[in-house]
């Protein structure tokens, strides 16, 4: 093989150049500022009208309006399908179409939002407007009512505390007077109409206060005015005359208002007052009655019967230890029970029995109504007492 050159396919010899052309040198490299390149004057194109035209003498153009971003990526697309660019020219042409679409949409975009955004806000303002306002009143109504409330909790605390001063400074009640015996059983009957209890309770009080305002004597059969004195008229008589010498300076009025004899011989006398009643029954008043009288009297206190149930067969009750323990543990004063027995007799009880009914006999009304409103304490056991309401007979047919 010669040195000078080398063979082809066809055998000849294709001479070798002994100094090759240099490689062309990368855009990269060139030192020439941009203000230099785009104003060059030895180019064919030097601004952008004379680019539309080269464009539109090419034929790569597709309309005639104005040159958007879209335009000139479909533009370079067009241009990069010459045949005689080289690869390299043709890859930075479809890389700068490319970049441009990019441009075109992220511009389109914000053409979009910038068109679209300030209807949506005006849209929105004035569909919430309304609302806000609504919002804007209620809260100028919840302030208002706010002070509204606070002032009228600070008044309502300025009168509780004038009150617990005056309440502070005032003097105590007076005692409420005590409630008859029939009160306690008033509060125990079903509901009825409101005129029948008025009716009833006016009723009750004075039944009360009549009661009060009697005293019962016994008289004796060897009692010279049970021999003696057969009319009305003559014991009226003889008792005003009797209770006219034990009267005293300092007495109430205890002259004899009604009297009446019962079917057991008893006489019932009833007072102006019950002040009256009371100051015979002090000291020895009615001794001196009795003596003035000539013969043996028996007063009577009234008493008030209650039924307790469910009293322990254990409680020895016939007992008078039993009766005044029963008042101690009560908190009643003592001697107020004066009786107390069982309804049923003892020997007609069943073996098993463990509890049974009895009866007790008070001596004042406020010691039965305490009894039937609060209860009854017997041997640590609660029980509930009633009132000893009597019953009509009533035969085995009828029942």
């Amino acid at each position: 093989m010669a040195p000078s050159g080398c063979q082809s396919r066809a055998g000849t010899t294709v001479p070798q150049k002994d100094n090759p052309a240099p490689a062309r040198p990368s855009t990269r490299s060139v030192q020439t500022p941009l203000p230099d390149i785009v104003g060059a004057q030895d180019q064919e194109v030097r601004d952008a009208e004379m680019g539309r035209k080269f464009f539109n003498k090419a034929g790569y153009t597709e309309n005639e309006g104005p040159m958007t971003l879209h335009h000139l990526s479909s533009t370079l697309f067009y241009v990069s399908q010459v045949p005689s660019i080289n690869p390299f020219a043709r890859s930075a042409i479809r890389a700068a179409a490319f970049l441009t679409r990019e441009a075109s949409l992220t511009g389109q975009a914000e053409e979009l939002i910038a068109r679209i955004i300030p209807p949506i806000e005006r849209s929105v303002l004035s569909a919430i407007a309304p609302q806000m306002a609504k919002i804007l009143s209620a809260s100028d109504n919840m302030e208002q009512l706010n002070a509204k409330f606070q002032d009228s909790l600070a008044r309502f605390e300025q009168s509780t505390s004038d009150h617990m001063s005056i309440n502070a400074n005032a003097s105590p009640p007076p005692p409420l007077p005590s409630s008859p015996y029939r009160s306690a059983l008033l509060s125990q009957s079903p509901a009825m109409p409101t005129t029948n209890v008025t009716r009833m309770n006016d009723q009750a009080r004075a039944n009360a206060a009549r009661k009060e305002r009697q005293l019962l004597v016994d008289i004796d059969l060897n009692h010279p005015v049970s021999n003696s004195i057969t009319s009305r008229e003559e014991l009226i008589s003889f008792f005003q005359k009797v209770i006219a010498e034990i009267k005293e300076a300092d007495a109430p009025d205890i002259t004899i208002k009604s009297l009446s004899i019962l079917r057991n011989g008893g006489i019932l006398m009833e007072f102006p007052s019950k002040q009256a009643v009371q100051w015979i029954k002090q000291g020895d008043r009615l001794q001196c009655l009795a003596t003035t009288s000539g013969g043996n009297l028996a007063f009577k206190n009234r008493s008030y019967n209650i039924v307790v149930p469910f009293v322990p067969t254990t409680t020895t009750i016939e007992m008078p230890e039993t009766l005044r323990a029963i008042e101690e543990e009560n908190e009643l004063p003592s001697g107020v029970i004066s009786m107390a027995r069982w309804i049923k007799p003892p020997q007609r009880r069943e073996a098993e029995q463990r509890v049974a009914h009895a009866l007790f006999r008070m001596t004042t009304p406020e010691a039965a109504n305490q009894l039937i409103s609060e209860g009854m304490y017997v041997n640590l056991e609660h029980l509930h007492p009633v009132k000893d309401k009597k019953e009509p007979l009533c035969c085995l047919k009828c029942q």
